[in-house]
């Protein structure tokens, strides 16, 4: 009986211990295909987002440019491999393609005003930018998501006490929680909205989509994510200047940036930059002196986005 008690009382464990042992299996094995999904969807709009704003390559071009091609191609291939075709097309190509820009298509138009902003910070290059921004008497626009540590928490009172504008870029900048729904939409924006009032004591109005109001990442239509911005009385701004510092990893050169940024704003009046702020761009950092030199030299405003910028919106994804 001892015996039969004993075999009983190990398959009773055995029956409670097999499922919680697959249960945590199976939750590892989630977050790991979580992650995947969260890796790619970076990786989509890495290349995606060169092809938001024709005038990264050249505005109303007859023929595709080799930046056009790779980012056609480069989806399935390995990221290194990637940055490493990137970096040299623009190195190689990027002076030759934007001299096709020419006066005549531009006649008409006479760049006024430059917004320089900056997504997904702030870190440790966020400090560095408003270095240079303090050197150069200009203010900026930083579309932050939710950092807490001891050394970037800082950054969100000092960029409001320096003068610039603080906007929200979502708290996660994870697609598949920011997009996943309305009621999560509603809840990361009211999370971001509450830590920046936390820390900086403004309550910010003005957003960015991650990836975009014209990103293909979100299930549900952005059009429905923007009405709730509007009845929330929040604007929101994309760009219509690409710096081009995400097509690859690690930035790409100071001068391919420069170069990106004056001839994509030769065809605006109102300018709207996209810089990042993230800690692997370097070479964004670096080219934002001259960026700033060129724009004074041209005697065009530097401001910061406010209630009286016009709203500058991509078309959204059908």
């Amino acid at each position: 009986m001892r015996r039969i008690k004993r075999v009983l009382i190990g398959l009773v464990f055995i029956a409670i211990l097999l499922p919680t042992v697959l249960c945590v299996l199976l939750f590892v094995k989630m977050n790991k295909m979580e992650q995947q999904i969260n890796e790619l969807s970076l990786k989509r709009e890495q290349y995606s987002v060169v092809n938001m704003d024709t005038t990264y390559v050249v505005a109303n071009a007859s023929e595709p440019s080799s930046n056009d091609i790779v980012s056609a191609t480069v989806v399935n291939e390995d990221l290194d491999e990637v940055d490493e075709v990137k970096e040299e097309i623009l190195v190689d190509d990027d002076e030759d393609v934007l001299e096709e820009v020419t006066a005549e298509e531009n006649a008409d138009i006479t760049l006024k005003r430059v917004y320089l902003t900056f997504d997904d910070g702030p870190s440790s290059n966020t400090a560095k930018i408003l270095d240079i921004l303090k050197e150069y008497g200009v203010k900026g626009t930083f579309f932050v998501n939710g950092k807490e540590s001891d050394t970037l928490t800082p950054l969100y009172k000092r960029i409001v006490d320096e003068g610039h504008q603080i906007g929200m870029h979502s708290y996660t900048h994870r697609y598949s929680e920011v997009y996943a729904n309305e009621d999560a939409f509603i809840y990361d924006l009211d999370r971001i909205q509450a830590y920046i009032y936390e820390q900086t004591g403004v309550l910010s109005k003005i957003y960015r989509f991650p990836g975009g109001a014209s990103n293909t990442v979100s299930k549900t239509p952005v059009s429905q994510f923007a009405d709730i911005l509007d009845s929330r009385g929040i604007k929101y701004y994309d760009w219509n200047v690409v710096s081009g510092d995400t097509t690859s990893t690690y930035g790409i050169p100071a001068d391919s940036i420069i170069r990106n940024i004056i001839n994509g704003s030769s065809n605006q009046e109102d300018a709207i930059v996209l810089m990042h702020d993230l800690p692997e761009k370097d070479t964004t950092v670096d080219a934002l002196p001259t960026v700033i030199e060129k724009f004074l030299e041209m005697g065009v405003e530097i401001l910061p986005i406010d209630e009286n910028t016009i709203e500058y919106h991509q078309p959204f994804a059908m």
